[in-house]
């Protein structure tokens, strides 16, 4: 054995012998991975894969300090129409969104329908126009269409049907609830398995988008991010509930020791998937 090969065999052997070493580093505390999956009328959560490297709540002190500072610029948006509230009761005082410095370009791959059942030529740009309806000059996140799906941070995938009474779903991965990554699936046909329209896809890609931005479901019955929603654009309210969302402090304000319930230690598995 030459002293090249030789020393080759002993790097392996020694990756080889740390690989043990390696897992339980990353089975230990210090990051939480969480999936968040919204579907068009339901939102289910979930724990999988990686489920936790971390205890998932700050200390008392940082609790604290992210609650003064929500207060303090809650209190300076009073006079603000939003739904904030919503958000912050529907992910149990955790706030998750994209990290922004002091912007963020999300990048998107949109598949290729073609052979994919009731696809309709005009579904890409329907779909473009719904994320450039999110296009605000306060919002501090863009979206990027990119041609490689490799360096894309979200795929937009087409699917025939959806089950249930659902045409889109929206996951968002967050790493201690910065949100990291997404997938989004847009059905081609209506519950009733009938061919979806442009204006009905740009909708749906319109309300998706939302979701991946950090908005839950909303019951503002103008609100593009109701479940079953019927409008076009986000409302007034939409844009200002997640400029205010960008402006507050992401993770845990809780200080009561109790877990929020996507981040249970014990996994949940979803209900619905994309």
């Amino acid at each position: 054995m030459t002293r090249g090969r030789f020393l080759r065999f002993l790097l392996l052997l020694a990756i080889l012998l740390a690989l043990p070493t390696l897992r339980e580093r990353w089975r230990t505390p210090g990051v939480t991975i969480t999936r968040r999956v919204y579907a068009d009328s339901v939102r289910v959560d979930s724990t999988e894969g990686v489920r936790a490297r971390t205890g998932g709540l700050p200390d008392s002190a940082t609790a604290a300090a992210r609650a003064d500072s929500m207060r303090t610029i809650l209190a300076a948006d009073a006079g603000t129409d939003t739904w904030i509230d919503e958000v912050i009761a529907e992910g149990d005082s955790v706030l998750r969104r994209w990290p922004v410095a002091p912007y963020r370009v999300v990048r998107l791959w949109l598949q290729d329908g073609r052979g994919v059942a009731n696809w309709g030529a005009g579904f890409t740009q329907a779909v473009q126009q719904g994320f450039d309806g999110w296009s605000h000059p306060d919002l501090p996140v863009r979206f990027l269409f990119v041609a490689d799906s490799a360096s894309a941070d979200v795929p937009v995938l087409w699917t025939a049907r959806l089950t249930g009474n659902r045409l889109g779903v929206t996951r968002a991965d967050a790493w201690n609830d910065t949100i990291v990554r997404g997938a989004i699936t847009i059905a081609t046909s209506g519950t009733d398995g009938r061919p979806l329209q442009d204006a009905e896809i740009r909708r749906t890609a319109l309300h998706e988008a939302g979701h991946l931005m950090g908005l839950p479901h909303a019951t503002d019955t103008t609100s593009i991010m109701l479940p079953l929603a019927h409008v076009d654009r986000p409302s007034p309210r939409d844009i200002a509930t997640l400029v205010l969302l960008y402006r507050l402090p992401f993770g845990s304000i809780r200080t009561d020791g109790r877990r929020p319930a996507d981040e249970r230690s014990t996994p949940v598995p979803a209900t619905s998937s994309p």
